[in-house]
């Protein structure tokens, strides 16, 4: 073999090897998908939210719900994010659905699925889903939500944090609530 054919050899082992290497570092496992687009509200399995509801226990360490992306699941043919809520106040467990369809966050119940959210929306834009939706701040780094339909005793508010996700939420819809982040894990 002369000198021709051992360069060819070696360009081809080498092709070889980073054509192998590009196909392993392309592989993802089917058990963690990527997570989804949004810096407002990021869709991963394994993220943790630790908020304080209706005004209670606003320490540091302390914390009446969880949030935690478990796992993601199909439905009609499209890929949710499930996320188990913790109620630890009402000792309740519920679960929900959310993807990403563009910059808009859907959640998907047993009435089907609906928009709570639209990332980019700008500062003072309105939109219409199932109820009357504006931005009533944006900044670089939080966007917030809030509703005021015609009842006037009745609205609600949801700040997303970039990087975060909900940080603030609430609703004088049927009673008081709200829920505050205390701490959060991302990954």
């Amino acid at each position: 073999m002369g000198k021709t054919g051992i360069f060819n050899l070696i360009k081809y082992s080498a092709l070889c090897i980073l054509l192998f290497l590009s196909f392993l570092t392309g592989c993802k496992s089917p058990n963690e998908p990527a997570p989804a687009s949004s810096e407002y509200f990021p869709l991963a399995v394994g993220n943790k939210w630790y908020y304080s509801t209706d005004g209670v226990s606003r320490t540091s360490d302390s914390f009446t719900l969880i949030d935690e992306i478990t796992g993601t699941k199909t439905i009609d043919n499209k890929m949710y994010y499930e996320v188990i809520s913790t109620d630890f106040v009402s000792y309740t467990i519920s679960t929900f659905y959310y993807r990403f369809e563009g910059n808009k966050l859907l959640l998907r119940n047993e009435k089907g699925e609906k928009i709570v959210a639209d990332f980019s929306l700008n500062l003072n834009d309105k939109a219409y889903w199932e109820e009357n939706l504006w931005v009533t701040e944006k900044n670089d780094d939080i966007i917030t939500f809030g509703s005021t339909p015609s009842m006037k005793d009745w609205g609600y508010a949801v700040t997303y944090k970039k990087g975060i996700g909900m940080i603030y939420s609430y609703s004088n819809n049927f009673g008081y609530k709200s829920k505050e982040l205390v701490k959060s894990e991302i990954k």
